[in-house]
């Protein structure tokens, strides 16, 4: 599931006037791409920039801000709404005291959904909350040890969730964080698990401004060994590389990655072996 709001070309168009669109994105037999439109949640407040996660069978949509015209930004609003799948149908969740509407990073990990960090009133958030969805109870779980923001590149393997923050690798599991190492001299553009306790890595130097193809280097992370296996690049134009700045991905099948950009959709065809443990014979850190 996706959503997003048309570019409005009228330079004077604020952006809360565009409608949010709602969508279910699919891969047919063919092989092509299937996009359903579907209702969004009920939304008076005009509430942008939500995050999704799949918790169990149903999406939460959590956020997000609301438009400030006199001052040009968006001012944290909290919104939170679950979709169940097998009904279609959306539920308005009301609000209960929990984490911080600024600027969270939004996942799941088993039957929950967890929010952390963003910023609360002129200071930083550093709070981590899970929210049952059975229960419907926010439970704090206790301190990020960094800064962490909505636009933090995470992936979930296992049960364990990886984050990378701009300065740092986390992992989170049993309610509890973990830094594994530093980040330094790359920014990590894009990550998906792929088999047992691998995952892809896309990441640019953090120094690049206008991203070009060059600049990507494309990897397989082993969170057990914590090593970095380069891998070949895919072969995209500059404007594609570019848009991976803002993208997520999911493997909808073994030989099959769906990467979603701010303007496109890109199936990628995967050679079982060059990302299955066989290719896996050494190691080279970033």
């Amino acid at each position: 599931m996706l959503v997003y709001r048309d570019c409005d070309e009228d330079e004077d168009a604020y952006p809360d006037m565009a409608e949010a669109k709602w969508l279910i994105l699919s891969l047919t037999n063919n092989g092509e791409v299937d996009r359903e439109s579907i209702p969004g949640p009920d939304n008076p407040g005009g509430v942008v920039g939500m995050q999704l996660a799949r918790v169990g069978d149903v999406v939460v949509a959590y956020g997000g801000g609301q438009w400030d015209s006199y001052e040009e930004w968006y001012k944290p609003h909290r919104f939170m709404a679950v979709y169940t799948i097998a009904t279609g149908e959306w539920e308005t969740i009301p609000y209960t005291e929990g984490p911080s509407p600024g600027m969270p990073h939004v996942f799941s990990t088993g039957d929950a959904l967890v929010v952390v960090g963003g910023y609360k009133e002129n200071d930083m958030d550093y709070d981590t909350w899970e929210w049952s969805v059975e229960s419907r109870v926010w439970t704090q779980c206790g301190r990020c040890p960094t800064e962490v923001y909505s636009g933090n590149v995470g992936v979930l393997l296992g049960s364990t969730y990886h984050l990378y923050t701009e300065c740092c690798h986390l992992s989170y599991a049993n309610q509890r964080w973990q830094r594994l190492h530093d980040v330094d001299g790359y920014g990590v553009f894009f990550a998906t698990p792929l088999y047992g306790h691998n995952m892809l890595v896309i990441t640019c130097p953090t120094g690049a401004i206008m991203v070009q193809e060059s600049d990507l280097q494309y990897w397989i992370f082993d969170s057990v060994s914590q090593d970095m296996i380069p891998l070949p690049p895919l072969p995209l134009s500059d404007e594609q590389s570019a848009s991976l700045r803002f993208c997520s991905g999911v493997f909808l099948n073994p030989t099959t990655l769906l990467v979603v950009t701010y303007n496109t959709a890109i199936l990628v065809d995967v050679d079982p072996y060059v990302l299955g443990p066989e290719y896996h014979t050494s190691g080279s850190e970033v």
